[in-house]
Order: C-alpha cells, then sequence, then structure tokens
C-alpha cells in the first residue's frame, strides 16, 4: 500500500445522485484515500463558493458524477455542479468523469423535465465527454468498480502531491531542490505556453452553417391529421342502413371483444403518423456546411449539431423510404363493410364512367417503397471520409479531414417542425487540434401557418 493520499474532489447533484455518491466514498475510502465533497460544505453562497475553490484547489483529483438533472444554478446562470467543474478544469487537476447511461430508466424525480435544463445538461455532458478519462455507468455498482479502476490508473500516469505522514516528509534540503524544480517548471510552462500561442495562429479554424432553405423561417403548417383515438364499443345502431347487408352482428361482437392497444401505443402511433404526414407534406431541407477558415489543415473532426425540442430531423433518403404506418388498430366492422359497399358500386360502373371517378377523387393511396434501405446506406457510405449519426433532434458528424480555406457540404436533411417559436441550435465542435470544444449557437424561428385546404400525401 503506498505512504501517499490523495484527497480526491466529489462532484455531482446532490438529491438525484445521493446513493451514487455514497458508492463513490466508500470506494474512494476502501482505497485508503481521502473523498471530500458538497455533504462538508452548508449552503452555497459567496463565501462558500470560496471554501469550495480552495477545497479544490488542495485537491490531487476531481471526479464529476452527471445523472440526469443539470442541479440548481448560480446567478450566471451555470449548474453549481458545471461552475466546480470549469474552476477544476482552469486549475488544471485531473478530470475523471463518469456519465450515466442516457437510456437507462429513472425515476420521474432523477429527471429533468425543463426544455432549457434539458439543454443545458446536454451543453454540459457534451463538455464533460472531451475528457480522455470519462466512462459511462448504469447502476451504482457499476459506478463503483469503475471509479476504482480509472482512479488507480490515474494515480499511475499523473500522479498528484497527494498527503503524506509528518515522520515521511521531505528535509530541508529536497525542498530547496523541489523549489528550484519548480522555478525550472515555471519557466518552461511559460516558454510552452508562447510556443503554443505561436502554433494556434496557424491553428485550424472550424465554422458550421446551414446551406439550402432558410432555417431562421421554418414554416409549420397546420397540418387537419388523421389521428386515432381510443375506440368505443360498438352495436348495429352504429351501422348505416346501407351498410346492413355487410356488418352482422357478429362482426360487432368480435370487434368489441378484439384486444385493443393501449392509449401509450396509440399516442406512440399518433406521433409516428404526425411524424411521416409532416416530413411527407411539410418538409425543410438543408444540408450542414463545414468550413475551415484558418491556416492549417484540420484533422479528426466532431461537429455535435442539438435542434431544439420542437423538432426532429431525419436524412432526405431515410424520409423517401418512409411508409405510412402500420395500423396497430382491430379493423372496424363498419369501415370494412363500407369499403365491400363501395366496391360492389364500382363493379357496375362501366368503362368510361369508373375512369371520371378515378379522375375525379380526392383520395390518394399510400404507397409502399419496398427498396432496401440497408442496401442503399451501404452504398453511401462507401469511399466517404464522413459519417452521419441521428438521434431524434440531434445529429452527429465525424469528418476525417478538412484542408484550410475548404469547405464540405455534408448530407441532406429533412426538418420536421411540430411547434412554432424562436430557438437555438446548440452548435460543438472539436478536432484534433482543439484544446476544448468550441460551442455556439445558430437561430432557428418556426413559423405557424394554416393550411387546411391542402390535401394531404400519404
Amino acid at each position: 500500500m503506498s505512504e501517499k493520499k490523495y484527497q480526491i474532489f466529489i462532484s455531482s447533484t446532490y438529491n438525484d445522485l445521493v446513493k451514487a455518491r455514497e458508492k463513490v466514498i466508500e470506494t474512494v475510502l476502501s482505497m485508503y484515500h481521502f473523498p471530500i465533497g458538497m455533504e462538508m460544505f452548508s449552503a452555497a453562497d459567496d463565501d462558500q463558493w470560496q471554501v469550495i475553490k480552495d477545497t479544490i484547489d488542495q485537491s490531487d483529483y476531481y471526479v464529476i458524477i452527471i445523472g440526469h438533472r443539470y442541479g440548481s444554478e448560480t446567478a450566471e446562470g451555470i449548474s453549481y455542479t458545471e461552475k466546480e467543474y470549469d474552476y477544476a478544469k482552469s486549475k488544471g487537476i485531473p478530470i475523471l468523469a463518469f456519465i450515466r447511461d442516457r437510456n437507462v430508466a429513472t425515476k420521474p424525480d432523477e429527471r429533468d423535465s425543463e426544455a432549457e435544463k434539458i439543454e443545458k445538461l446536454n451543453r454540459f455532458i457534451i463538455k464533460a465527454e472531451a475528457n480522455k478519462m470519462r466512462d459511462t455507468w448504469k447502476n451504482i455498482d457499476d459506478l463503483g468498480g469503475k471509479v476504482a479502476v480509472a482512479l488507480t490508473k490515474t494515480f499511475g500516469k499523473k500522479p498528484g502531491i497527494g498527503w503524506v505522514r509528518a515522520d515521511k516528509a521531505i528535509s530541508p534540503e529536497m525542498t530547496n531542490e523541489l523549489t528550484a524544480l519548480s522555478k525550472e517548471n515555471r519557466d518552461l510552462r511559460e516558454a510552452l505556453d508562447e510556443l503554443k500561442k505561436q502554433v494556434g495562429e496557424k491553428a485550424p479554424e472550424i465554422d458550421v452553417c446551414f446551406t439550402k432553405d432558410d432555417l431562421t423561417n421554418v414554416i409549420c403548417k397546420n397540418l387537419q391529421l388523421p389521428l386515432v383515438e381510443y375506440p368505443k364499443p360498438l352495436n348495429m345502431d352504429d351501422v348505416p342502413s346501407h351498410l346492413t347487408k355487410y356488418v352482422a352482428q357478429e362482426d360487432i361482437d368480435k370487434y368489441n371483444n378484439a384486444e385493443f392497444p393501449s392509449q401509450e401505443e396509440i399516442d406512440s402511433y399518433n406521433q409516428k403518423i404526425t411524424e411521416y404526414y409532416i416530413a411527407k407534406n411539410n418538409p425543410t431541407y438543408f444540408s450542414i456546411a463545414i468550413s475551415n477558415h484558418g491556416k492549417s489543415k484540420a484533422n479528426e473532426i466532431f461537429v455535435d449539431i442539438i435542434l431544439p425540442q420542437g423538432v426532429i430531423v431525419a436524412e432526405k433518403e431515410d424520409v423517401e423510404d418512409w411508409e405510412f404506418p402500420e395500423n396497430i388498430m382491430p379493423e372496424n366492422p363498419i369501415e370494412k363493410g363500407e369499403r365491400k359497399y363501395k366496391k360492389e358500386r364500382e363493379k357496375r360502373l362501366s368503362g368510361p364512367s369508373w375512369l371520371m371517378l378515378q379522375q375525379h377523387s380526392n383520395i390518394t393511396l399510400p404507397s409502399y417503397n419496398l427498396s432496401n434501405t440497408s442496401n442503399k446506406l451501404l452504398a453511401m457510405n462507401i469511399n466517404r471520409d464522413y459519417s452521419i449519426d441521428i438521434q431524434q433532434n440531434k445529429v452527429s458528424i465525424q469528418l476525417d479531414t478538412l484542408m484550410h480555406t475548404k469547405t464540405r457540404t455534408i448530407g441532406e436533411f429533412v426538418l420536421i417542425p411540430f411547434q412554432p417559436g424562436k430557438f437555438e441550435v446548440q452548435v460543438t465542435i472539436i478536432c484534433e487540434e482543439y484544446s476544448e470544444p468550441q460551442t455556439y449557437s445558430l437561430p432557428i424561428t418556426i413559423v405557424q401557418n394554416s393550411n387546411d385546404d391542402k390535401q394531404l400525401e400519404i
């Protein structure tokens, strides 16, 4: 066992991560080191913030645990947890980030519901993911094991100053030698900073913008959507007189005794219908242009674009292959009878009359594209030096290289708006040459526009 003991600052939101903090504290103590965190402090204020800064200054390592809540905010509009993180980063303290799996099930009080909080948390996660020492966790046992392994590795790679017993402390001669080495180290750091400044003047300068349609004025049309409601029981009185020969009591009983989907399944189905109709009838097309305005080539470029909660995004070719969602409801016998009735009427019509009915009909039947999407995507990916990953309203792009003064136009996308308003698109850029991510926002305005008379495409 090493005689040197390290002080490890543990940072996180509190109420939603009490057990996670307890597990990490227990893990650090089992390794015979000193955990310290908010449990040792009183309520946050300006004086208390100074105490926290002093404690971080005296810590050898900083462990950040991120769950699904952003936490209470300071007067500057950022959470205390993120403020602690930024301070530790600025002091050069080794940071170990442990981010909870985004797909893990949580209790309602363990997850933010406000859109603004969710966006701030997503930006904070992107910032934390830029650390080389980061990992994800699903439960507290998983977290404890990963913290123990990560700390052990970090102790070896980046030994801290630590604490030792007084009888093991260094001699005055050694202190003088360390003072001299510290001065030499400071001089070397200043020289390195100057060199970095000179190199920075030739660094790449990455910029992202949208092309094609204007995202500052996206039209959100008021489409009349054929959404499904939870069905009510039928009886023979509901059957129109012209359909009585096609609908029997047996058909009604079979329908009423059928197994209907839950309200949650119907809501999910209606959401798919909404996405489908808006994508087919109200698409906004755009591409993403990535430019390098700097004086040197950029390597391993990662771009994350987070759109507001009121929209989703998909690749254009994927949307072209979308099919109308498969019906989840049992077949309504009255609707079935109506189809039989119309079919018999059509049979009675002669050739010219049937053609006239077709020409004047406003009914557009669904078309189904049976093309193999996976083969199409495979063909698209051959010989291209970038990749695209889309998750609801987030687009992630990875580009191998980008020469200076060059611009790459990436993909063709479809924006699917759901609600009007003025929003911001969050853009985060990191590349091999950047020391930390660059984040900025672009405006997007979604305007409501009535379109009741437009025939929907299905």
